[in-house]
């Protein structure tokens, strides 16, 4: 039986000071000011479109779990009906 179960927890964001080093890295050599920056960009997206994905696969699973919960929730007053009428058989 899963207790509060836990899931795993994505980062709201980078932080700056890891983008200034993405940023640094990409600006060493040949690579234009503008160009680090544009890769720099593209990078974070990338991030950020890989953190809502994880977010979505969370809430899905979260979602189902519910979802059965309440099916469960649904189905016990079917249970005492039957409990009930088991009782009236036997003992009527």
């Amino acid at each position: 039986m899963r207790c509060l179960p836990t899931a795993e927890v994505f980062p709201p964001g980078n932080e700056p000071k890891i983008l200034l080093a993405y940023f640094e890295k990409k600006h060493q050599g040949e690579t234009t000011a503008e160009e680090a920056l544009a890769a720099t960009r593209k990078a974070e997206l990338a991030a950020l479109q890989e953190r809502i994905d994880g977010y979505a696969e969370c809430n899905a699973q979260t979602a189902q779990r519910l979802d059965f919960a309440y099916k469960v929730a649904a189905l016990t007053p079917v249970i005492g009906l039957i409990a009930w009428g088991l009782a009236a058989y036997l003992v009527g």
